[in-house]
């Protein structure tokens, strides 16, 4: 009995963490509060502390990177769990894998050549 009780609570903690998010869920503004080493978030750099990403149901977003004003569109890639950024500069999308959404945190992980690193974003409330 106790070992289908486990396997019971097993599977429905699995499928709680397992939800399928939508491309609804993202539609928000989320602004970036840090880097994630470590389990521990580490504040943004000067030059980042109002950068945000803001996705619409258009598909399109726009954001502020390191002061910088980038427009261009996105998808969600749900198979994947990660969001793909399109923008003028480059031919290549920018990967966030998704690690984390809630209802008020985003947290995505950047990776490329040399290292990975997890960012952390919150949600604007509206005023």
């Amino acid at each position: 009995m106790n070992r289908a009780l486990t396997i019971l609570l097993i599977i429905f903690a699995t499928s709680i963490n397992a939800k399928s998010f939508s491309k609804l869920d993202f539609c928000e503004k989320w602004d970036f509060q840090g880097y994630i080493y470590y389990g521990m978030t580490f504040s943004p750099e000067e030059n980042e502390k109002n950068d945000y990403l803001q996705f619409y149901e258009d598909g399109t977003f726009d954001s502020i990177d390191e002061g910088e004003n980038e427009t261009g569109t996105w998808e969600w890639m749900p198979k994947r769990k990660s969001l793909h950024l399109y923008n003028s500069k480059s031919n290549k999308p920018l990967i966030l894998e998704v690690v984390k959404l809630t209802e008020t945190a985003l947290i995505v992980l950047l990776k490329d050549k040399k290292e990975s690193i997890k960012l952390k974003f919150s949600k604007v409330e509206p005023i």
